[in-house]
Parts: structure tokens; C-alpha cells; sequence
């Protein structure tokens, strides 16, 4: 088994950064289960979570860890961006600072576009956020600022994703021939 869910293997190890971080490197698979049990105390102590090697090692394979970090790791852009990097949706549990930076939300949309309901909401008048999320999912474009939504290049990528999201356009659009016939096509 596991050195860190060997029940026989006492406190004072499992109190040890080094040899948790080795144990935590030699078998990722742990970390899932440990994050999953909500017993970290079975595993490690608790105090290790403040440890900032640990928690990379931990979100690294399990981004949604951030939860559960304290709340200046959750301030900390390289650890948030390493949760993030597992699972886009770990934004959530970033600071507000940093669901309102748009290179991290841009981090967060690339690995999962779900991820802009943690976004800061002005976020929805950055035209580059805004095109980075349409093109994964165009009918996000119901959430886009209405000075964005007349936006030909942006409703062009919308309505090319899917053809529905033209019902989220500016209706001058509709005289655009170009997105006409894209929504015409369907997808």
C-alpha cells in the first residue's frame, strides 16, 4: 500500500513536508483519494496544506485542492494558476483579484470554458476574453456586454461555434450578409 494511508504509519511522519511531498511524488494517484476523503488528517496533517511545495505538488493534480488551501495561497498567482491548470473550473476558489485578471481567467477558459461563470462579470466587456470563450462556446454570447454584441468579428466566431447563438446578436446582424449565411449553414 501507500505510505500515507498506511494506518500504521504514525503522526510524526505524517507530519514530516519531506517526506509527504516524496510520498505525494511517488504516487500522484493519491492525491485524488486524499482530496476526495476530506480526511486529511488520515493521510497527512493538516498543517502541511500551508506548506506552498505541498499544495503545488497537490494542485497539480488536483486543482480543485485550491478549495481547501488557505486564503493567501488562493491570493498567489503562480498556485492559482497551477489549480487552474488541472481544472479550469479550480477559479472558483481564486481570489477576487484574480478571477477579475485576465490572463488567469484566459488560463482557466483554455482548459475549461465552463470556467467564466467564476469570472469576474466585467470581464464580459474584454473583447479577447470574449472571443477566446466564443469560440469554445459560442452561446455564451447571452452573457457578452452589449457593446459587444454588434461586434462582427466576435458574433461571426458565436454564431460559427453554433449557429443557435445568433439569437444573442445585435439585430442589425441580421443584415450582414456574412453571418446570415453562417447561420443559414447551421453547424
Amino acid at each position: 500500500g501507500d505510505l500515507l494511508s498506511d494506518p500504521r504509519v504514525g503522526l510524526n511522519v505524517k507530519r514530516n513536508a519531506q517526506v509527504v511531498l516524496s510520498a505525494l511524488k511517488q504516487n500522484p494517484g493519491i492525491i485524488k483519494q486524499i482530496y476526495e476523503s476530506k480526511k486529511f488528517e488520515t493521510f497527512m496533517d493538516r498543517q502541511l496544506l500551508d506548506k506552498r511545495n505541498i499544495a503545488l505538488k497537490l494542485l497539480e493534480n488536483q486543482g480543485m485542492f485550491l478549495e481547501q488551501l488557505n486564503e493567501n495561497f488562493k491570493q498567489d498567482r503562480l498556485v492559482v494558476l497551477k489549480a487552474i491548470a488541472n481544472n479550469g473550473l479550480a477559479l472558483k476558489y481564486a481570489s477576487k483579484k484574480l478571477r477579475s485578471d485576465p490572463s488567469v481567467v484566459a488560463n482557466a477558459i483554455d482548459q475549461n470554458v465552463k470556467a467564466v461563470q467564476y469570472m469576474d462579470k466585467d470581464l464580459w466587456k474584454d473583447r479577447n476574453i470574449v472571443s477566446l470563450v466564443l469560440v469554445k462556446n459560442g452561446m455564451y454570447l447571452e452573457n457578452v456586454d452589449q457593446s459587444l454584441k454588434n461586434d462582427l468579428d466576435l458574433v461571426f466566431k458565436a454564431v460559427n461555434q453554433n449557429s443557435r447563438a445568433s439569437e444573442y446578436m445585435d439585430t442589425q446582424l441580421w443584415s450582414n450578409e456574412k453571418i446570415v449565411k453562417k447561420v443559414m449553414q447551421g453547424n
